[in-house]
């Protein structure tokens, strides 16, 4: 029971389960033995024994299969065997697909927003084998999904292809990208069939009418910062500070912006000081 339709390659678990369909009566016990075969079996182990003893009260047990180095079919069997084995007849052998996983690569932590493209590699683990081909439909998801865009999709590999590069570009919300696949063709079998990898993107913090001068002695400007997007979720403080030779006797009011959720932009008022220079 419980057994998925796909493993990926090397060292992937996945926890499966024996029912015998009925719970053993009083004084009877049986042991179902697990076999491996196919093109897939190299190196896939079970654990934590190929063996599992069932006794008066027993329905069901778990075991786990640990996938190996070879891409293919796994094909589990089941046999049964001691004193009380007549109850039960085992199941007809059943398959599971060990496949390659696909990874993005180069994939930044985070890009910004307002139509910044970051390129990135979809990688296949594996070349294309001889007359083989696969296609991955890119898609995009996630609370900064909104005016994102990939370009590239979808990717067509054939045989010998292993990597190739697309481009995401972000749009105008920041928050979560989710970048997904899925394949098709006639190599799906041996890649991965869906994955998933995240990026964060982010707003930019902008000054958009801050003054290229001021006068000295208490001249005071109003300046608009900017987020570059409404705040999505939960809460940000922009904490001000001033420096450089004019930032003697100059103040900044309020040093410290609190924005909230659905809040953008808010006003500041700068006052020079009694000092020339770059502030």
């Amino acid at each position: 029971g419980a057994l998925p339709a796909a493993l990926e390659l090397s060292t992937t678990t996945s926890t499966l389960w024996i029912d015998l369909g009925s719970t053993l009566p009083t004084g009877a016990s049986l042991t179902v033995t697990i076999s491996l075969t196919g093109t897939a079996s190299s190196g896939c182990t079970v654990s934590p024994s190929s063996s599992i003893s069932f006794g008066a009260g027993d329905r069901s047990k778990s075991f786990t299969v640990t996938s190996g180095s070879s891409v293919g079919s796994l094909v589990v069997s089941f046999s049964v065997s001691g004193p009380s084995g007549g109850y039960v007849t085992a199941a007809a052998s059943q398959t599971i697909l060990v496949t390659h996983v696909i990874q993005a690569t180069s994939v930044p932590s985070t890009i910004a927003t307002s139509s910044t493209s970051s390129s990135m590699v979809l990688d296949l683990g594996s070349p294309i084998p001889v007359g083989g081909s696969l296609s991955v439909s890119l898609s995009l998801s996630g609370s900064a999904a909104v005016g994102s865009s990939v370009a590239g999709s979808p990717i067509v590999f054939v045989a010998g292809e292993q990597t190739h590069s697309f481009t995401v570009t972000s749009g105008v919300t920041a928050g979560d990208l989710v970048i997904g696949w899925s394949v098709s063709g006639t190599s799906s079998s041996l890649y991965s069939a869906v994955g998933t990898v995240s990026l964060v993107v982010q707003g930019v913090v902008a000054s958009p009418s801050l003054a290229a001068s001021v006068l000295v002695s208490t001249t005071s400007s109003a300046i608009s910062f900017d987020l570059g997007s409404p705040l999505p979720s939960g809460s940000l403080n922009v904490s001000l500070s001033l420096s450089g030779d004019g930032s003697v006797g100059s103040s900044v009011s309020p040093a410290e912006l609190l924005f909230a959720v659905g809040e953008q932009t808010k006003t500041i008022t700068l006052t020079s000081g009694s000092d020339v220079g770059s502030l």
